[in-house]
């Protein structure tokens, strides 16, 4: 979820990033140390509950706001302005509590220099300038995208980038060596202890299939457990490993039959799933056009209705081009962290649907997985599975096409 920054927020956060005096202030001894700013960063994260990237790109955001507002007010008092035209102070809310930054800047003969260097997501570099000369302050922002469009840089630059590379290759070594270090802390429990036995059991296997045959039962085994098959009352008798592979066999050949739709021939499984995810078919009007694929992943537009678009990939990609405006959750439940299902009111260019559900956070493969599973046995009937340890309900719809059973719809209900 987007983090929604009010003005409260946004002065919380600016306090906070004022104490963290590495992060802005060069004459901060621990200015150059990357772990003392990695730490600080995470701080400031955790303090305020927001994710650490979110916090970042809003950081960089104001001070970009805040250089803007200082050179309005030094272009104002330039030559040649009249009175009524010069700016004492900024209107921007933020601007009194943002002034520590200029405390901060190195000083070099008349010159002082704020660099701001921001790095989110795919956000190129940029560098921002504070320059006074006399008694007049004035800013230059030279908004270069990256370090290859700028000039060639002098000596003093390329050191700098050198710094920085070997600063980004110590904090790389910092998080491999804290990682390895809380593994090695972390008190070992029974299933650890008895994975290293099991690791062993299997070094002693010479024969390499017989290996990949051991491998095969003890993850069918841990499948079927987690699937509930061994709960209390469930048949204590031994069976040996050929007993096993029947019982297997025999649940696999129940599946293939039962439904008399599902071939365990890998070929005809790509070709049934082709034809139930991607075989076209018309909704109205003869025109062949919509797949169950297309209107679960992506969207139709039709009679003045959204109809489908319950995946949250395609939704964020929509979000960000302005063609899908969100307008609020109405529920969700967390799933742990495997991701989220919610419910959901949004308006996809300018038609409003004010009710929808979908997964967040998870894989595509994962839904895929998750609705074919429930159109081949549960098709048009509440499908109740679990999913990171919460009950979640997916319903499935037919779409029925020339003596087929097509997918027309899936999505998880809340």
């Amino acid at each position: 979820m987007p983090v929604e920054w009010g003005n409260q927020l946004v002065l919380k956060l600016i306090e906070l990033y004022e104490s963290k005096g590495c992060l802005w202030d060069t004459n901060n001894r621990e200015y150059k140390n990357k772990i003392k700013k990695y730490d600080a960063w995470e701080g400031l994260a955790n303090e305020l509950q927001i994710p650490r990237k979110d916090v970042e790109a809003k950081i960089h955001n104001l001070r970009s706001q805040f250089v803007r507002e200082k050179k309005k007010i030094a272009s104002s008092k330039g030559t040649g302005k009249a009175r009524d035209e010069v700016i004492e102070s900024s209107s921007w809310f933020a601007y009194d509590a943002m002034k520590f930054l200029l405390s901060g800047a190195t000083t070099s003969g008349g010159t002082d220099t704020l660099e701001i260097q921001a790095q989110h997501q795919d956000t190129d570099t940029q560098y921002f300038e504070l320059s006074s000369e006399n008694t007049q302050n004035s800013i230059q922002w030279n908004p270069q995208a990256t370090m290859e469009a700028s000039p060639r840089p002098t000596s003093s630059k390329s050191s700098k980038k050198r710094m920085l590379q070997q600063e980004d290759k110590l904090g790389e070594a910092f998080d491999i060596m804290r990682s390895a270090k809380n593994k090695m802390e972390a008190t070992p429990d029974e299933f650890d202890v008895y994975g290293r036995y099991v690791a062993s059991e299997l070094r002693l296997i010479k024969d390499e299939h017989s290996a990949l045959m051991a491998k095969y039962y003890i993850n069918n085994i841990l499948t079927e457990a987690r699937m509930g098959k061994y709960k209390q009352g469930y048949s204590t008798a031994s069976t040996t490993p050929s007993e096993h592979q029947d019982s297997v066999t025999a649940s696999n050949d129940n599946l293939y039959s039962i439904p008399r739709i599902v071939s365990p021939d890998p070929k005809q499984q790509r070709d049934f799933l082709k034809q139930l995810w991607f075989n076209l078919y018309s909704r109205g009007k003869g025109k062949i056009s919509s797949s169950g694929f297309e209107h679960i992943f992506v969207s139709e537009l039709k009679n003045g209705e959204v109809s489908g678009l319950h995946n949250w990939i395609y939704f964020g990609k929509e979000e960000a081009v302005n063609r899908i405006n969100y307008l609020g959750y109405l529920k969700y439940s967390q799933l742990n962290d495997k991701g989220v299902v919610m419910k959901l009111h949004f308006n996809q260019q300018g038609v409003d649907k004010p009710v929808d559900t979908m997964f967040v956070g998870t894989s595509p493969e994962l839904e895929i997985a998750l609705y074919t599973l429930c159109f081949v046995t549960r098709a048009d009937k509440d499908c109740r599975l679990k999913l990171g340890g919460k009950d979640v309900n997916i319903v499935s719809h037919t779409f029925r096409y020339r003596s087929k059973n097509l997918i027309g719809s899936a999505y998880p209900q809340i």
